[in-house]
């Protein structure tokens, strides 16, 4: 009796072993199907792609001001947040047949891509050139049973390195959709331009010798509301005659630079809390394919005292003369 028990428990035990034990399904493309492809607008962006077989794509892509990133696209749709290994293998015939996590990620329901930045990114795409193999691994928890393999190969990537390298090569340090509007901080009371602010504007004089299309660079200049509207006014003329005296002295024409200095009025946040009056205390910069309108001028219109419809500007009173400036006795604190 005792030994048909432990019989039936071992029978039950590997009858439930079969549901529960997982099925490895690997999929991997053969010689033919392991084609990688370049993609390239130079100066902007490079990709670098190989189709996987029943799940996606493999993509190695890099935009200008921006790191190389490896993403690996679903094709399918994924019906929960799903836990991905990633490791680096070796192909059977190679002597080192070890292998090496790069890491666990996380693809989500909305995006379906796996996402590897810098420097596992840099990581995988030096391992596929040495002729490793890219694996992605994960556990179907909708099913509870099978284990998912798909195999990123290193055939035939070498046939384009040269042309993605080649592509990576023109892109820029910066993006360059930053560098068409962006702005430049400026500390209290002061014109002077900081380092940040000086290496962006090394960028906007390098920008403009690849894009012919750019024929102005707008200075919008301001201030904060500490102090005088005057002095503001003036404090706002001289950052932007930094921005310009920067851009001219490493070889920007100075006719392409327009300034408009704005002093305290249309501030871009506000001026109650130091945080929002530090943060007007900047001068945008644009870059613009058309020329930025003139400013304005105000003609003023003098009436001839011996025409019909002449009308004193005060009756029974002397005009106060347009010279004469209180400002000087309101208090603006």
């Amino acid at each position: 009796m005792k030994r048909f028990f432990i019989v039936s428990i071992t029978f039950l035990h590997l009858v439930l072993s079969q549901n529960v034990f997982s099925t490895m399904r690997e999929y991997r493309n053969s010689i033919q199907s392991a084609n990688w492809t370049v993609k390239s607008k130079p100066q902007q962006r490079c990709e670098l792609t190989q189709e996987i077989l029943s799940y996606g794509q493999a993509v190695f892509s890099k935009r200008s001001g921006y790191s190389l990133v490896f993403k690996l696209k679903n094709n399918e749709s994924v019906l929960n947040d799903m836990s991905v290994d990633v490791f680096i293998e070796s192909l059977p015939w190679q002597y080192n047949d070890s292998s090496k996590k790069l890491g666990k990620y996380l693809i989500n329901t909305q995006s379906k891509i796996l996402t590897i930045d810098e420097p596992n990114s840099k990581r995988a795409f030096q391992q596929l050139e040495l002729g490793k193999v890219i694996v992605l691994q994960y556990f179907d928890k909708e099913i509870q049973k099978d284990v998912y393999k798909y195999y990123v190969s290193p055939l035939k990537i070498r046939d384009n390195t040269e042309a993605f390298k080649q592509c990576l090569s023109t892109l820029f340090e910066y993006d360059p959709e930053f560098i068409k509007n962006f702005v430049v901080h400026f500390d209290y009371n002061k014109s002077d331009l900081k380092p940040e602010a000086k290496k962006n504007l090394s960028y906007v004089v390098d920008y403009l010798k690849v894009d012919d299309s750019l024929i102005q660079v707008r200075i919008d200049a301001h201030a904060d509301n500490i102090g005088r509207r005057r002095f503001n006014d003036r404090l706002s003329k001289r950052r932007g005659e930094a921005v310009r005296d920067f851009l001219v002295s490493k070889g920007v024409d100075v006719e392409m630079i327009f300034i408009k200095a704005h002093g305290e009025r249309d501030p871009q946040y506000e001026n109650d809390t130091e945080e929002g009056r530090a943060k007007n205390r900047h001068a945008q910069i644009q870059l613009l394919t058309t020329p930025a309108p003139p400013p304005e001028v105000k003609v003023k219109v003098v009436q001839d005292p011996k025409a019909e419809n002449f009308k004193p500007t005060d009756s029974g009173s002397t005009p106060v003369p347009s010279f004469i400036n209180f400002e000087h006795l309101i208090n603006r604190q």
